[in-house]
């Protein structure tokens, strides 16, 4: 169970800092496709989860998870790989005041290699411990990036123009 909000630790504000200034340092590294440097901030058992992805469903086993740093790096490799230009336009970061999340919520501006742009908003939620992130979660509109990426809604419907939306 949860602690309530009178139960909640509150971190000193140089421990608030340190989160933030942990989560700005990924963000910067994933805008310049610097995967040495995401991996560098990562734990060895983070979690990642992406809960409302294209294939509609939002179940535990029914959305992609990466589980530890062995298939963080795939993930990057994939991002990476297929994300030409990637910008995060004013992002907005707000930490927790126990210094154990941040939130950050912005529009990512990008060329995919296959030359399709991709512009869609974003929230994450970065859990971070000892240093490290410990916990992605990833929200994004999944039709728009199921037409960057190529991946069909729902397994089966492959959506070729945005025009309709």
């Amino acid at each position: 169970m949860s602690a309530s909000p009178s139960q909640t630790a509150v971190a000193s504000a140089a421990e608030v800092a340190a989160t933030e200034q942990l989560v700005r340092a990924f963000v910067t590294a994933n805008q310049a496709k610097d995967k040495a440097t995401m991996m560098s901030l990562i734990a060895d058992d983070i979690y990642h989860e992406i809960p409302f992805s294209e294939s509609g469903r939002t179940e535990e086993g029914a959305f992609r998870t990466n589980r530890g740093k062995d298939a963080m790096s795939v993930f990057f490799d994939m991002a990476l790989s297929t994300i030409e230009r990637l910008q995060f336009v004013d992002p907005t970061f707000v930490t927790s005041a126990d210094a154990r999340s941040v939130f950050v919520e912005g529009r990512g501006d990008c060329l995919m290699a296959n030359g399709k742009i991709y512009r869609n908003r974003y929230v994450f939620r970065y859990d971070v411990e000892n240093g490290k992130i410990t916990g992605l979660r990833e929200y994004y509109n999944p039709i728009i990036s199921a037409f960057a990426f190529n991946r069909p809604i729902a397994g089966k419907y492959p959506i070729d123009d945005l025009g309709a939306f």
